[in-house]
């Protein structure tokens, strides 16, 4: 006995004795019921599709989310990595918006510079580890292929780092953390030759980013800056440890928040880091711009950092730490690994932008010199290469890492952005060429090919998965549904005929079919920061 399958039999009679049911069909498959909506009903979306309600901003849900993305360092080269984190963000904030929520785009720009590190690989141990002698600081290792004893950085000394072998690069390293030490001291008391020299160069910085985001079509309603929140950061820390908040270890006043460990926020010499600016600017999004929701997307090596802020918060009696979200994601790497400057095989922003510029010209664009205007090529140019590179960096896997490989992001065919963009134009084409005429009568129960009414069934699902999408902050959902949408519709192209309809009303139907499609299609690319070209 299978109940579904008698379930399907049942409704099916009820159904065909009926005249005013949505639903034409339902058919039994497994343990499932799939129902069938008549094409009349489905048609109805088309029309709300055209008249605009379909496509129409959701009610307001009267929630305050702030979007944080971006946060380039100044003074560093914005590169193919800080375009994930640039699509995605930017994505989050339309899709937020669309489903109405009252969003604030804001990006965080690090202009001061205040972190050290080093990258290493291997077994390491002191020599008060090792009990050679009582010095924690002198740090040793012992990888398979290397003689034991040799200092870590000495190991990891470059042939040109223009330091004179007689000169222990341990040592080295201290001096020049000192200085640097020295110097961000210096800029956070505002002295005037390093504070004018900082300023300089901190604006030339600035204005390259935002070139960059006028050119990728990323939007920021309001900017804050690392070097904004210093001070205050400084004061929020020492008043909570005078209010017993937070302790002090070795000199350093920070918070014990237990198995996240120590997080320090003010360093032994006096100076803030990373998690002290974030207290600051966490409080004034809370006070200023009252938000109910605050998502900060940075990369997933920052997971502890933000999970120790949101605690600190927490400890420092916020209450509004509980809005918080850090939305991780994986990094950007090339086929042959991670980039590194090491390897020399880090893609600035300016040498992708010239890449892609020159992949779009020769396969899309170099056939419409002389014929188009020279400022329409360069326009579509642009929008086909922003398609490429957030199509390609958004149509993944938050938690994963992306393999960045321009020629097939690039490419007109398969699950890419200019394909998109290119499905959209020819649909356009075809609704140009062929005219809609208003004067016949559209009748959606026409469409009785299986290809139509898939068509209809996949249009309908749209504003549900736009959803998901914004509160699962998975823009690959939306990614997914616009692909699959592009081949129900070629399915259906391919299927039918629009030009040779066997009558009027037929033609004229599927035409509004197809004009309802690119709407959405468009509207959808809209979602992911895509602006689209009416011919390619």
């Amino acid at each position: 006995m299978n109940i579904a399958s008698d379930l399907a039999k049942e409704i099916s009679r009820i159904v065909k004795e009926k005249t005013d049911v949505v639903v034409e069909n339902c058919v039994g498959e497994g343990p499932y019921v799939n129902f069938f909506y008549q094409p009349a009903h489905l048609g109805k979306a088309i029309e709300e599709v055209h008249n605009g309600n379909f496509l129409s901003v959701r009610e307001s849900k009267n929630e305050n989310v702030m979007i944080e993305y971006s946060q380039p360092n100044t003074h560093k080269t914005f590169h193919v990595g800080h375009m994930r984190n640039a699509a995605l963000g930017n994505s989050l904030v339309l899709l937020y918006e669309w489903c109405g929520y009252n969003v604030h785009a804001v990006n965080y720009i690090g202009d001061v510079v205040d972190k050290q590190g080093v990258i290493s690989q291997g077994f390491i141990l002191s020599q008060a580890e090792l009990g050679s002698s009582e010095n924690k600081e002198k740090i040793h290792i012992f990888p398979a292929d290397s003689p034991v004893g040799i200092e870590l950085t000495e190991l990891g000394r470059k042939a040109d780092c223009n330091v004179d072998a007689s000169i222990n690069i341990g040592q080295e390293f201290k001096k020049r953390e000192s200085q640097c030490k020295t110097l961000l001291r210096a800029m956070e008391d505002h002295k005037k030759n390093i504070s004018m020299l900082w300023e300089i160069t901190r604006t030339w910085s600035i204005e390259d980013f935002k070139s960059i985001y006028k050119w990728s079509d990323c939007r920021f309603d309001h900017f804050f800056h690392e070097s904004d929140v210093g001070d205050e950061s400084k004061e929020i820390v020492l008043k909570a440890y005078e209010e017993g908040k937070l302790i002090k270890s070795d000199g350093a006043i920070g918070a014990d928040l237990g198995k996240l460990g120590f997080c320090v926020l003010l360093t032994s010499a006096g100076t803030g880091l990373y998690a002290t600016k974030d207290l600051a600017l966490a409080k004034r999004k809370f006070e200023e711009f009252k938000v109910d929701r605050s998502v900060y997307v940075v990369d997933v090596s920052q997971s502890l950092h933000f999970q120790q802020v949101f605690k600190t918060l927490e400890v420092l009696g916020f209450e509004q730490a509980k809005k918080c979200k850090h939305l991780a994601y994986g990094m950007v790497v090339l086929p042959d690994g991670k980039m590194s400057s090491r390897k020399g095989n880090i893609i600035y922003f300016s040498t992708l932008q010239k890449s892609l510029t020159q992949n779009i010209t020769d396969n899309f664009m170099s056939k419409y010199e002389g014929e188009w205007p020279k400022e329409e090529i360069e326009e579509t140019t642009r929008k086909i290469a922003i398609s490429a590179i957030k199509y390609g960096m958004l149509n993944q896997d938050n938690n994963k890492d992306i393999t960045f490989v321009l020629k097939e992001w690039a490419s007109k065919s398969g699950n890419t952005g200019p394909y998109l963009m290119y499905a959209y134009a020819r649909a356009v084409s075809v609704v140009n060429k062929i005219g809609l005429d208003s004067s016949v009568t559209i009748d959606y129960s026409l469409l009785t090919d299986e290809t139509e009414r898939k068509l209809l069934s996949t249009i309908l699902q749209y504003s549900i998965v736009v959803e998901r999408a914004a509160e699962q902050y998975k823009p690959q959902l939306l990614c997914i549904f616009l692909y699959n949408l592009c081949k129900q519709y070629s399915k259906m192209y391919e299927a039918v005929s629009i030009r040779d309809a066997a009558t009027p009303e037929l033609k004229q139907t599927r035409l509004r079919l197809v004009a309802g499609f690119a709407k959405v299609l468009k509207h959808g690319l809209g979602l992911l920061g895509i602006s689209t070209a009416e011919r390619m």
